[in-house]
């Protein structure tokens, strides 16, 4: 399964790992584990794509970075989504349209070049953070964020919420 929720990330989970820490920035990705790098900086590029592969602007439900590419959730309407997934500079066909109960949303205001120094700046905020996602998403209690979720070198997850522009952070909530 190649969506990684943000509403799980909220969910309190037991936390605790004897893993080591660090982090490293290397050209155009972010690696949280050595070997495991994490694609924010194709996140333009993977909606662009989709925006080609459908034929003009979208509304979407997610829009998430992970280590093995980016996956593009496009709202259908009637409560269907189509989930894209972009990695190494293709665009895969969307599986069938499956239900969702996500609130869809525009790209406006949105700067998709955010995630990487969203990336960044957590890390610099909690020295030996591994990030391990990044999403655009809707929230009730938020609206609409980028989604940073990071793990401490003591095991523990934190969320960082910012605004859909990257530049205001919103909420930190650790779980």
């Amino acid at each position: 399964m190649r969506r990684l929720a943000l509403v799980l990330v909220l969910a309190v989970a037991a936390c605790s790992s004897g893993e080591g820490s660090g982090t490293t920035t290397t050209g155009s990705t972010v690696a949280p584990v050595a070997g495991t790098p994490l694609r924010v900086d194709d996140v333009a590029a993977a909606v662009a794509a989709v925006e080609e592969a459908r034929g003009g602007t979208q509304q979407y439900t997610e829009i998430n970075a992970i280590p093995d590419g980016v996956n593009v959730f496009v709202a259908l309407g009637g409560g269907q989504e189509l989930d894209y997934f972009y990695a190494d500079g293709g665009l895969q066909e969307p599986g069938a349209p499956t239900a969702s109960q996500a609130t869809p949303f525009t790209l406006d205001g949105v700067d998709l070049g955010a995630p990487s120094r969203l990336v960044e700046q957590v890390q610099q905020q909690f020295p030996g953070a591994r990030v391990q996602q990044v999403a655009l998403v809707h929230l009730p209690e938020l609206g609409l964020v980028w989604g940073v979720r990071s793990r401490s070198v003591r095991g523990g997850d934190l969320n960082s919420f910012f605004s859909p522009d990257g530049t205001r952070l919103l909420s930190v909530v650790p779980t």
